[in-house]
């Protein structure tokens, strides 16, 4: 019997059994087996060898990639963690510095209410001083307008402590304490209290000052004329002397120890109003009006009795007002700085 050829595709022929592609791929090659089951089992043994080849490059990837997004964390939870640690650290910060704030900024206000003490206890020895000169009764009306400016900064430092203490006071921010806050509400009383009376000083200061630089000239005919006589110049210099008396009169300002001196000038100018006509006549008569020039130096003297009384009673009092100002000045300071 006749032996069948075999087909091509039955064998593989010699060299044909994938050891070429085991080797290219880096996979050791073993011995190949002669005839057609070592090929089949080189077959089996690439396809073998591929598949675990693929299997651990997939593992292996797909661990890299588990590790690089272990390693890696993506911008989103960057931010989150960015902004929870910002709000910790902004938390922790606020509760370590709010509690400052308060006393801080008490503080500030305290040392607004110290410096406007201080201010108004400087002006205590020129009040003194000015007191001094404007109830003095044989001072010279002529200096009065130097202490003017000293008597309206008094003032003004009196009006601008009472602005201090007229502020409303601070209110604690959220969190932040109240408390230094409450502790300024007594000083804050006892600066508006001091400027109060501080005010009233130099206010009436002023009013005394005013009162004698305005009253300086009520009533002053000079001299007695002598001849020849301008009798007509003499009547017309007695009318404007009259009329500025009125005006002095009421431009005079309001102080409770003036009061019965006032008084008494006004009584004073109506008399005056008949007198300059009866002392014009007794001149034109060829009198020499003696007897009315007595008279009228008797109503100046008897104003000046009464304005002696008035500024040794003012003086007194202010005096007094001064002190007790000063005193009650230092005490709140001391308080201040302790």
């Amino acid at each position: 019997m006749t032996s069948q050829s075999p087909r091509p595709n039955d064998r593989r022929l010699p060299g044909n059994d994938g050891s070429w592609f085991l080797d290219a791929v880096g996979l050791p090659v073993a011995p190949a087996p002669q005839g057609d089951a070592a090929s089949d089992t080189t077959t089996a043994s690439v396809s073998q060898r591929w598949d675990e080849s693929s299997r651990e490059s997939a593992a292996s990837t797909e661990g890299a990639a588990h590790a690089v997004a272990r390693r890696s964390p993506s911008p989103v939870r960057w931010v989150v963690i960015a902004i929870g640690a910002l709000a910790v650290v902004s938390v922790v910060l606020a509760l370590l510095w709010l509690p400052g704030t308060s006393q801080r900024r008490a503080d500030g206000r305290m040392d607004d209410y110290a410096r406007t003490m201080i201010v108004l206890r400087s002006h205590m020895p020129e009040a003194q001083q000015v007191l001094a000169m404007i109830t003095e009764p044989e001072a010279d009306a002529s200096q009065f307008p130097d202490l003017i400016p000293v008597v309206a900064s008094m003032r003004s430092d009196a009006e601008e402590a009472l602005d201090v203490a007229g502020e409303t006071l601070p209110s604690a921010w959220f969190l932040a304490p109240s408390g230094p806050f409450e502790e300024l509400a007594a000083t804050r009383s006892t600066v508006s209290g001091h400027a109060t009376t501080a005010d009233a000083i130099a206010r009436r200061l002023s009013a005394v000052l005013d009162y004698r630089t305005i009253f300086a000239g009520f009533l002053d005919i000079g001299e007695p004329p002598t001849a020849p006589l301008d009798l007509d110049g003499l009547a017309a210099s007695l009318v404007t002397t009259t009329a500025d008396a009125a005006s002095i009169l009421a431009e005079l300002p309001d102080d409770a120890a003036l009061v019965d001196h006032r008084t008494e000038a006004g009584t004073a100018l109506e008399r005056f109003r008949s007198w300059h006509v009866e002392y014009t006549d007794a001149l034109r008569s060829g009198g020499d009006g003696a007897a009315l020039l007595e008279e009228h130096a008797a109503v100046r003297d008897h104003l000046a009795r009464t304005m002696l009384t008035a500024l040794a009673q003012i003086r007194s009092e202010i005096d007094r007002e001064i002190v007790d100002l000063a005193a009650r000045l230092d005490a709140a300071l001391a308080a201040v700085a302790s």
